[in-house]
């Protein structure tokens, strides 16, 4: 049991430093203090020109692009560890804490999943940006607009996912944490704010409300969610204090 404390601990503050770290690098690129400047549309230019630039842009902005994408992948990945470790410490296998860390491993392999695929679909017109062939812009237009529309779109679909199955095992681990390992019940509130914050966004993408969808989600992944898993790790058991865990029975 120390081990899946320990373990634990380790995924819960892995997790909360790279979305923290991922949503601050992602913040300075979209206000322009990090990476290179979007400068739009030109005036005059046509839009085969101002595709071109978008390609370049893409090009240059591509490693910042990557490192994100990684930091996020890490961060969602490291709670499968940290569902598997909250499962263990309660002391009993419940249908309950089965499903929880289920649906934090099925939510995590889907949006690491759903990040590498937007990320292939960039890595396209990332190296469009350096092509020098004859006619590559309009070539690059016609043959992988479609490719590249697909991963996007896939990536999207692949990203709700992901906050619905998370949303429930981030909702199902707090109440198990709070009632098995006694957790304080502030964190317990928190949890719920942050699976019913997912949920929402989910339902916002759906009906096409893209600004409150980046919102809720925008809140609930880069503030509140990298909070309640530093707040988690703080509360995991350390040393001798990992006891064997309650005993009460499950609802």
């Amino acid at each position: 049991r120390r081990s899946f404390a320990r373990g634990g601990r380790t995924a819960a503050y892995v997790s909360a430093g790279c979305y923290v770290l991922a949503s601050l690098i992602f913040i300075l690129i979209t206000k322009e203090l990090l990476g290179p400047e979007d400068k739009g549309a030109a005036a005059g230019s046509s839009a085969l020109q101002n595709l071109g630039a978008f390609f370049r842009f893409v090009h240059d902005r591509w490693p910042y692009d990557l490192i994100i994408s990684v930091l996020f992948s890490v961060g969602i990945l490291a709670l499968i560890p940290l569902g598997i470790s909250l499962r263990e410490l309660a002391g009993r296998r419940t249908l309950r804490n089965d499903l929880m860390a289920a649906t934090l491993t099925a939510g995590a392999v889907l949006g690491a999943a759903s990040q590498m695929l937007i990320l292939a679909g960039r890595d396209l017109v990332a190296h469009e940006g350096v092509c020098a062939c004859k006619n590559a812009l309009l070539e690059m237009a016609s043959l992988n607009a479609s490719r590249i529309g697909i991963e996007e779109y896939g990536g999207k679909w692949l990203g709700l996912a992901f906050f619905v199955l998370v949303g429930i095992g981030v909702y199902l681990a707090s109440l198990d944490a709070g009632r098995w390992l006694s957790f304080d019940s502030r964190w317990v509130q928190l949890g719920m704010v942050v699976a019913g914050l997912y949920l929402v966004g989910v339902v916002a993408s759906l009906f096409g409300m893209q600004g409150l969808f980046e919102l809720v989600v925008g809140i609930g992944g880069g503030i509140l969610a990298p909070a309640w898993a530093f707040w988690l790790g703080k509360q995991l058991p350390v040393g001798d204090s990992v006891g064997s865990g309650a005993v009460s029975a499950a609802p």
